[in-house]
């Protein structure tokens, strides 16, 4: 009887360990700023947005209009 409350508990405690992190996980994706299609520079879109003054890069992702030139925005400036 005791090893049925303790196995529900333990249940419990998993579930809640598992959907915190998800959670936390879904609402830090970032909005990509797709610059450019990515015929030409699938190794160079890093370097690309660089050039184009975003600081943190990118990559090439696949969008329903093709694959395009995707950068990351600067962080915010802490004042």
């Amino acid at each position: 009887m005791a090893f049925s409350f303790y196995q529900s508990f333990l249940f419990l405690i998993l579930c809640i360990a598992l959907v915190l992190p998800s959670g936390l996980a879904i609402g830090s994706v970032p909005d990509f700023q797709c610059i450019a299609p990515c015929e030409g520079l699938p190794e160079q879109c890093p370097v690309f947005c660089n050039t184009r003054g975003f600081k943190r890069g990118g990559g090439c992702q696949v969008r329903p209009n093709g694959k395009k030139c995707c950068c990351l925005p600067n962080p915010p400036e802490l004042r």
